[in-house]
């Protein structure tokens, strides 16, 4: 069977049976029931898909989700997503790759698996980590110390064995385990021959390795020091791998395998980073500093915790707080569209932590949009500002970066 591709944007509908078949429709439905319906919703015969971005794939159709910045052009939306998704720390792709088109042969999701692979590749050469383990078990020669009562219990019989517990060096922990996870789940998915074909060689250096069910708390609990750095990325992408896919391998083939990112947050990230990036003598933080709005006079509880998208800091002093929308303004709208809750958000930012400069910041899609607008707070006098950031040339970065020298930075003077 043939592979196919279909393009879309968020926020748009594919219908059957001119994009879909009614069996790929029916997955469709099934996988909406399990996320209880989170990336799109269902109608009569449609799919119409929500702020969500990414791929989606079923059988050998591959659905691929892009961001709404052109009506038209798919392959520039394409681009954009790569991009963000690489600014935002979510992938690590070279984009030198380009210079060849190699990155336009695959699929998003094949992108990611491609990743992860020349990310395991690189551990593997350099060498798999070793730790030690306790492991507890029969054997035919005395090694370790004997657990009394489990030999007793299990060598009534072969006399010649001893249970007992030792401590075992090898690469049999929770790193490679977490590796080989998302190797076979690579395995099992991918229909790209070369893809396949790297993910098994690679697995060939995991035979010693336990295979076990990976969850959101194997992540949770990982640290990372001197010694496993280094599998930072790989373990990155394999979570992304693990916890988007694996649920759905147990239906087999027909099953729908989606990796997905709420285009709110990409954006939040994607802005976060390059203001870091580019703000020197600033420290840039996202989702910090937290506090809560209210405490408990009876038990000193802390409630409603306030966590802004980005904060600006200048040595101690918090200079200013932006939260970044993916939202389409209305330029010729006396209130641009804005959400009233988005405002009353900055006011109690702008009260709560003292700042005197609050910001929305949203992506600029028409050339009659204002990129800065400057109001104030009609009781406190603070400043708030709408900032619209353009998007043209956004895979090369060139835009942002100037705009935030040239037209961010500035504010941040300003009295």
């Amino acid at each position: 069977m043939n592979k196919k591709t279909i393009k879309v944007f968020e926020h748009s509908n594919i219908l059957i049976p001119q994009d879909i078949s009614k069996s790929q429709f029916d997955l469709l439905i099934s996988y909406g029931e399990k996320t209880n319906y989170k990336y799109y919703n269902i109608g009569r015969n449609n799919i119409k898909f929500k702020s969500y971005v990414g791929v989606i794939q079923i059988d050998y159709l591959t659905i691929e989700i892009l961001p709404k910045i052109n009506k038209s052009d798919y392959s520039g939306s394409r681009e954009f997503l790569i991009s963000m998704l690489k600014k935002s720390g979510y992938i690590k792709i070279d984009y030198k790759e380009k210079a060849n088109q190699s990155i336009n042969k695959y699929s998003l999701l094949e992108l990611f698996y491609k990743e992860f692979l020349k990310k395991v590749e690189l551990i593997y050469f350099q060498g798999l980590k070793k730790q030690y383990r306790k492991e507890e078990k029969n054997r035919k020669a005395l090694k370790g110390k004997l657990i009394f009562h489990q030999h007793v219990n299990k060598n009534l019989i072969h006399k010649e064995r001893f249970y007992t517990s030792s401590n075992t060096y090898d690469i049999d922990n929770i790193y490679n385990q977490i590796i080989k996870k998302a190797l076979l789940i690579i395995s099992f998915t991918t229909s790209n021959y070369d893809l396949k074909k790297n993910a098994n060689t690679l697995l060939l250096n995991f035979e010693d390795v336990s295979t076990i069910n990976i969850n959101i708390t194997h992540f949770e609990l990982l640290t990372f020091n001197r010694q496993t750095e280094r599998y930072k990325t790989s373990i990155e992408l394999a979570k992304l791998i693990i916890l988007n896919l694996m649920p759905t391998l147990s239906n087999g083939k027909n099953s729908v395998l989606a990796l997905l990112f709420d285009m709110n947050d990409l954006f939040e990230k994607y802005i976060t980073n390059e203001l870091s990036r580019t703000l020197i003598g600033y420290n840039v933080l996202g989702q910090k500093p937290q506090k809560s709005l209210l405490i408990n006079k009876n038990n000193n509880n802390k409630s409603f915790i306030m966590k802004p998208d980005i904060t600006i800091k200048k040595e101690k002093s918090i200079v200013a707080i932006f939260d970044a929308k993916w939202k389409l303004l209305i330029p010729e709208d006396n209130k641009r569209g804005i959400c009233q809750s988005d405002l009353y958000q900055l006011y109690t930012y702008s009260n709560e932590y003292n700042c005197k400069k609050v910001a929305l910041i949203y992506p600029k899609w028409k050339e009659e949009q204002i990129e800065i607008e400057k109001f104030y707070f009609s009781e406190c006098k603070n400043e708030v500002m709408i900032i619209s950031i353009p998007l043209v040339d956004l895979k090369q970065n060139k835009n942002v970066q100037k705009f935030i020298i040239e037209k961010i930075t500035p504010l941040l003077f300003e009295d």
